[in-house]
């Protein structure tokens, strides 16, 4: 009877959860191998930061030639789907993304010299709201073999790991990495989904966790104590994120004369009832600080989706 009810508990939690996606809106979720998976087994690439040689993981080579990476994400995908959540597949991302870079003269997405992390290399892949990573190893002790896994959610707006599941499948005497993959992660993935669903309801009640910056240009010969009617220009801003930051929620992480910078819970969707981007929210303030009384020369620079910068100042 006590099983009963857990399983039937997990059961209406994760109703709950996919309901709860469908009234923020369908998250996109995207399976790939996690860095460390991509160290260990060889996928590593150097890259140009600013004339540095950076070592990242080799994301794209990784899904084009690892057949049991493409199995255990088609694994994924399927015990996703099940609970009713879609995911984007990689694979197809990157050969979509090559096929179109084949057909322009420059493919700058691909060959930025200001990369600094895995991280960096995979949002140019991909922008999901959540990256679901994988990791695992295979076990041996004599004929038998079994599969320990790691699968982590990370929301790429934060850096935070939302979600984690790990474990240890059976002993068998199958070498089928599918069969060995789907038995470890069969076992764990309906707590993983509940850890999901804590995330969105955070989410829903808070809003979009994300981290803005406004930092003054070098050419500019103002800086964020000037007076604006009274008010100091720093004081707007925050008078400006107190009315749209999502219920007021943000916090002021660091200030000086030439940078703000804040943490913001973002609405989720605006006020015509679509999905609201930091891309959207930034924009709103840089309208609010060309206009008049403050006339502001300004511009956005958005470094994936859970970060920007207005620069006062500039053009």
């Amino acid at each position: 009877m006590k099983q009963l009810f857990t399983k039937l508990s997990v059961f209406f939690c994760l109703l709950f959860a996919t309901s709860l996606v469908a009234q923020i809106k369908k998250p996109i979720l995207t399976a790939v191998p996690s860095e460390v998976w991509c160290a260990q087994n060889g996928y590593i690439e150097e890259i140009n930061n600013n004339g540095n040689k950076v070592k990242v993981a080799d994301y794209k080579r990784a899904i084009k030639e690892n057949a049991n990476l493409k199995s255990a994400i088609s694994i994924i995908e399927q015990l996703m789907r099940e609970r009713d959540i879609v995911l984007m597949n990689f694979g197809a991302k990157v050969l979509a993304d090559e096929q179109l870079a084949a057909n322009n003269t420059v493919d700058s997405s691909y060959k930025s010299e200001n990369n600094t992390s895995s991280l960096d290399e995979l949002l140019k892949i991909t922008t999901p709201n959540i990256f679901l990573e994988l990791n695992w190893k295979v076990n041996k002790q004599g004929p038998q073999v079994s599969l320990t896994f790691n699968l982590q959610a990370l929301d790429p707006y934060t850096n935070k790991i939302v979600a984690s599941a790990s474990g240890t499948g059976p002993m068998v005497t199958a070498t089928d990495f599918s069969v060995l993959f789907q038995e470890a992660v069969s076992q764990n993935i309906d707590n993983f989904m509940v850890q999901l669903q804590d995330y969105f309801k955070d989410i829903e009640k808070n809003g979009q966790e994300v981290v803005i910056s406004v930092a003054t240009s070098d050419t500019w010969d103002g800086n964020l104590k000037a007076m604006y009617e009274g008010e100091e220009l720093s004081g707007i801003i925050e008078r400006w994120m107190s009315s749209n930051a999502y219920n007021g929620r943000f916090s002021m992480l660091k200030s000086n004369d030439t940078m703000l910078l804040y943490n913001v819970r973002i609405p989720i969707l605006g006020n015509d009832g679509r999905s609201l981007t930091i891309h959207n929210f930034t924009r709103s303030m840089r309208k609010f600080l060309i206009s008049s009384p403050y006339n502001l020369k300004c511009v956005t620079n958005i470094k994936g989706p859970g970060q920007a910068t207005i620069i006062l100042g500039a053009d």
